[in-house]
């Protein structure tokens, strides 16, 4: 009876469509039975492997992670308003949070920090060599640049500053004395050499090092100021910049012409067509004009226990290379810029090598240097000649040494090594050259 009552109720429990195949499939209540135990044993271990899943996929979740966290902004400002040194690094650390899944850590913010400080870390004399760091933190403090200068002053041999308190009780410092010309410059150095005391006294040792930084630090920047300033009116008056100069050359943008935009007419009228500035850019080459002196060993030897005659020497030495320098100058700004001086012309009955003569000796002085250009060529045996004399009334120029034959007409005489290399002066910018500042003068009317 018992049989029959579970047969009944399995058979009533499963669907009408599978009645015959569900009881061909479970002969008797125990097979059932056994089966349904199975499905639940394999119904409890998949149940549990998807505890275990879930339990996985949410460890990993990103709500897990600090930056995920609803609190996560207010822990980086607290982080970097209390660490302000590594705030310009906050691109890195958050970099390094993410490349190293740093996020489940609550440390996260420290561990990345200390990381990235690290990797950036520099000593203090590795910012000595950062030229961002020199001028942020220590050319801007007045501070630092005082203590430097004082030290400067302080180390200086007989030079001597008047301390003065300001207002906030240090100690201010003297005005830089500059020489203007030579004669102020071999005094400075005398001053220098003998705290203060330069007449007729022999006070250190000339060498070729202290005479070196005498020309550098004292008597180059009188002669810089010379050449700029006293050489003549006109170039004074020119206005000085280095604005347009692009590497070894000189380039300026120029209008020309007028704005062509205007025109009068009624009120209702059409407007006038606009018309924009003409530019043109002017082109032109950086000029070099070099200087120097010499002064032999025997004469550097005779003075090398006397400054005062040192500077004697070395003062006439640069006056003479002053003076030299203004004249040459002069000439180039009046000049076409190709360095020429004169032309040579047919010197009747005359046999001497070491004599030709010009058409116009005027810008030849004796004691140049000059380069003689025959046929279109300078050869070593007509480059670097002294002259030894000038006779401006007969325009005949005498040379220390002799030419390889007499000179005949037509040559061009230059100062030595300046061929083509002056500076476009005036006779060039007035002149009747094709070009002018890299520009052809028929292309435009106003270099004509």
């Amino acid at each position: 009876m018992q049989e029959n009552e579970v047969e009944t109720t399995v058979q009533t429990d499963a669907p009408s469509e599978n009645a015959g195949e569900t009881t061909s499939r479970f002969k008797t209540p125990d097979e059932l039975l056994k089966a349904y135990e199975c499905l639940e044993k394999e119904f409890t271990k998949r149940s549990q492997k998807l505890k275990a899943l879930e339990k996985e996929l949410s460890e990993k979740a990103p709500s897990n992670v600090a930056y995920a966290q609803n609190d996560w902004q207010q822990k980086v400002d607290d982080f970097f308003e209390s660490r302000p040194e590594i705030a310009p690094f906050k691109k890195e650390i958050a970099e390094e949070i993410l490349k190293n899944d740093l996020g489940s850590n609550e440390n996260c913010l420290e561990i990345a920090g200390a990381r990235v400080i690290l990797n950036n870390y520099k000593s203090p004399k590795d910012y000595l060599f950062d030229d961002d760091f020199v001028v942020e933190n220590v050319l801007s403090n007045e501070k630092i640049c005082d203590r430097v200068i004082k030290k400067y002053l302080s180390d200086l041999d007989g030079v001597k500053t008047v301390r003065t308190i300001n207002g906030e009780g240090q100690a201010s410092l003297a005005k830089q004395i500059r020489p203007k010309t030579v004669g102020e410059a071999g005094k400075m150095v005398m001053a220098m050499a003998g705290k203060g005391k330069y007449i007729n006294r022999r006070f250190f040792m000339i060498t070729i090092s202290n005479a070196s930084d005498a020309l550098k630090t004292i008597y180059l920047g009188v002669i810089a100021e010379q050449l700029n300033t006293k050489i003549n009116p006109f170039l004074a008056a020119i206005e000085r910049t280095s604005n347009n100069v692009f590497g070894k050359e000189v380039k300026k943008l120029v209008t020309y012409g007028v704005n062509g935009g205007i025109t009068s007419g009624t009120e209702t009228g059409a407007l006038p067509k606009a018309q924009g500035n003409s530019y043109v850019t002017l082109t032109t080459d950086l000029k070099n004009f070099f200087g120097k002196i010499e002064i032999s060993d025997k004469a550097l030897r005779a003075s090398m226990d006397d400054s005062g005659a040192f500077v004697n020497l070395l003062n006439a030495e640069m006056e003479g290379l002053l003076s030299a320098s203004k004249r040459n100058f002069a000439r180039m700004l009046f000049g076409d810029g190709s360095g020429k001086l004169a032309t040579t012309v047919v010197y009747a009955e005359n046999e001497d090598l070491s004599k030709f003569k010009v058409d116009d000796a005027s810008k030849i002085e004796a004691g140049m240097v000059i380069d003689i250009e025959t046929n279109g060529a300078i050869t070593s045996a007509t480059k670097n000649k002294v002259v030894k004399s000038v006779d401006h009334t007969n325009n005949v120029v005498t040379l220390t040494s002799n030419l390889p034959s007499v000179q005949g007409k037509d040559s061009i005489v230059y100062v030595q090594g300046s061929r083509s290399n002056e500076l476009t002066g005036l006779e060039s910018i007035f002149g009747t050259s094709s070009t002018l500042y890299g520009l052809a003068r028929a292309d435009y009317d106003f270099l004509t």
